[in-house]
């Protein structure tokens, strides 16, 4: 798989993602590879959480990653994160203010099960809570389908956009100073703090 993919990117003179299950170590994981133009591996990402409700039972089959993936294409710093990792606003922040992420790349496998109408609000919100590109891409399909990408900022120039369920190609284009033009105009990402976890709650007993 990984081999036909690096053909592939070679030809097309661009990255090629894929995601398979790995045994590493002798340890299965859910991984992401991303092979450079130049047909070499660029980087690899076994995905750190894992999910154990609803239609998805991977504990009993998979272990949790433990590193990140971060690497640059076309000007830009990506970085791939997989299904239920986006659920966790503590991992998008640290990838997207400690290793100055662009663009948030996400591999999903959501069915139209309980959590598949909370899905798009969450992609929505960690894109525009870092101010970063958000293109989460879903299986194609009748169960699945509905892929999205959220630019850094919302409104009546930037929209967010929606696919359908059918398996299609599609050419988006990303420009960085959108990016360089939200963070300029609402700079709020610098008025973070650092560190939240010293701040107590007032009130009788911390309530």
């Amino acid at each position: 798989t990984v081999t036909a993919c690096a053909s592939l990117a070679r030809d097309a003179q661009c990255h090629v993602g894929l995601s398979l299950p790995r045994r590493i170590e002798g340890r299965f994981q859910i991984s992401f590879i991303v092979v450079a133009p130049d047909g070499s591996v660029a980087g690899a990402y076994e995905k750190l959480h894992i999910a154990e409700f609803g239609a998805s039972q991977e504990r009993g089959y998979f272990e949790p990653g433990n590193a990140l993936l971060v690497f640059d294409c076309g000007g830009m710093r990506c970085s791939r994160i997989i299904c239920y990792d986006f659920r966790f606003p503590e991992l998008v922040r640290h990838l997207c203010l400690n290793h100055r992420v662009d663009v948030i790349l996400h591999a999903v496998a959501f069915a139209r099960d309980a959590t598949f109408a909370s899905w798009e609000p969450f992609v929505i919100c960690r894109a525009l809570e870092n101010q970063v590109f958000f293109l989460s891409l879903n299986r194609a399909g009748e169960d699945y389908g509905h892929s999205i990408l959220c630019p850094p900022w919302i409104d009546r120039h930037n929209a967010v956009v929606r696919f359908q369920a059918e398996e299609r190609f599609e050419v988006l284009d990303l420009d960085p100073e959108r990016i360089a033009a939200c963070r300029a105009d609402f700079p709020f990402r610098e008025d973070a703090l650092e560190e939240y976890r010293h701040l107590k709650p007032n009130g009788v007993d911390g309530a």
